[in-house]
């Protein structure tokens, strides 16, 4: 439906998975270039539909478990133009310790990880994006 709503103006179409019918929908302003569309999750499903489309964003694995996800995808996909992300979390104990994870996602082939600091309060949570960057360049002070 999105790929259909962004590239033709208006769309009109019945539903496959719900009870409905799509007249006449719009979305202005129409994208200059195609947007990307990511499939998230690691079934078989959600794999074979990342593999169709333009990139795939696991969750909360580690660098261990998502290597062989991200080699399969890549003997599917191997254009450049295909996205592989990752999100994680960060409990904001050990600088060297997300570093190494960081750098363990980028061997295994993730092209972006997303950290989400544990964090809640606003200015502690500014305080470790500003480590989660720092632990990204390599830089632990």
């Amino acid at each position: 439906m999105m790929l259909a709503v962004w590239g033709e103006d208006p769309v009109s179409f019945p539903s496959r998975h719900i009870p409905a019918v799509i007249e006449d929908m719009r979305m202005l302003p129409q994208p200059v270039k195609p947007i990307p569309i990511w499939i998230g999750g690691s079934s078989e499903a959600a794999l074979a539909r990342a593999a169709r489309l333009d990139g795939w964003h696991g969750s909360r694995l580690t660098p261990e478990a998502a290597a062989p996800i991200v080699r399969r995808l890549r003997e599917q996909r191997p254009d450049p133009g295909f996205t592989i992300s990752l999100r994680s979390g960060w409990d904001g104990q050990d600088d060297g310790e997300l570093g190494a994870r960081l750098a363990a996602y980028g061997a295994a082939g993730v092209g972006h990880v997303l950290v989400e600091p544990a964090e809640r309060a606003l200015d502690n949570w500014l305080r470790a994006v500003e480590r989660v960057a720092r632990a990204a360049e390599g830089d632990l002070r």
